[in-house]
């Protein structure tokens, strides 16, 4: 079976991006075709940005959307055989700096700060910034949004509004309550801080959801960098009110409600030894989804 190693993304252009890879095996290259995918979310979904083709080993997407300088787009290769049908698709990658050795065990210290002491294990939508423009809620001339509380594009002005609910560890800050007295109503607000290790990228818009359903729209990040190489994001996050539309936004509880446990089980037990700490179960609730890259992409 062919394979597809070395999958990288460069570019010194503003307006493009170059693919570049090689392959691993003894079967013909010709035997196998090969299809660009792309999406801003690590987790997709993806679509097809060429037709298939063989024996090519770097792509330049000249398509990249302009005008969200935040943005961050990410690639993977769809390998299939021929004769047999049988696709393989690589893991995500996207034009970033690679960590050093320092870098990459301080990415490991604060996942594994995250995952057994402090965090909670959340969702992360991230908000779609490009793609197919929403009819339900704009004037198909004009442009211009006609109403609000559209459950098309959940205010976002695209189809579908959020991408592909991503598993993470997060470290929510307790949020301060106030309330402002208005004519008609109260105004409750809430704003808190809070951390998140180096994967995924988070972008200002994205949603984060807890267990509770309690939702937070991400207001600012704040990137630590080792030689450019992401370590830990501080995000600022303004809680949801009830009466938002993305408060309608679905997620897939079916098998997580039945036995939720979103804090990891260090928390709660102290092993005494390795053995107890293998034989002890934490069950993962949000399996459905994925919480961390493969560890081919290290």
């Amino acid at each position: 079976m062919l394979s597809i190693v070395d999958f990288k993304v460069r570019s010194l252009d503003v307006d493009r991006n170059e693919l570049s890879w090689s392959t691993s095996g003894n079967n013909d290259p010709l035997d196998y075709s090969v299809v660009v995918l792309r999406s801003e979310s690590p987790e997709g979904p993806f679509d097809a940005i060429t037709g298939a083709f063989e024996d090519r080993y770097l792509f330049v997407d000249s398509r990249i959307p302009a005008g969200d300088r935040y943005r961050q787009l990410w690639y993977r290769l769809s390998l299939t055989e021929k004769a047999t049908s049988q696709a393989e698709t690589t893991p995500s990658v996207c034009r970033q700096a690679e960590p050093d050795l320092i870098a990459s065990y301080v990415r490991r210290d604060e996942m594994t700060r995250l995952t057994q002491v402090t965090g909670r294990l959340c969702w992360l939508f991230k908000v779609r910034t490009f793609g197919m423009r929403c009819v339900s809620c704009r004037n198909a001339v004009s442009g211009r949004k006609e109403r609000t509380s559209c459950m098309d594009c959940f205010n976002t002005g695209f189809l579908r509004g959020y991408h592909n609910p991503i598993e993470t560890w997060v470290q929510i800050d307790p949020a301060a309550k106030s309330q402002q007295l208005q004519s008609q109503q109260i105004d409750q607000q809430q704003f808190t801080s809070a951390r998140i290790g180096f994967y995924p990228n988070v972008s200002v818009g994205d949603l984060i959801v807890e267990a509770e359903n309690l939702r937070w729209r991400v207001q600012s990040v704040t990137q630590s960098e080792r030689l450019r190489a992401v370590v830990k994001q501080e995000l600022s996050l303004r809680r949801l009110q009830d009466s938002d539309i993305e408060m309608r936004l679905p997620i897939n509880l079916d098998v997580a409600l039945r036995d939720i446990q979103p804090s990891p089980g260090r928390m709660f037990t102290n092993p005494v030894d390795l053995n107890n700490a293998i034989l002890e179960q934490t069950p993962n609730v949000f399996a459905n989804y994925k919480t961390y890259p493969r560890l081919t992409e290290e």
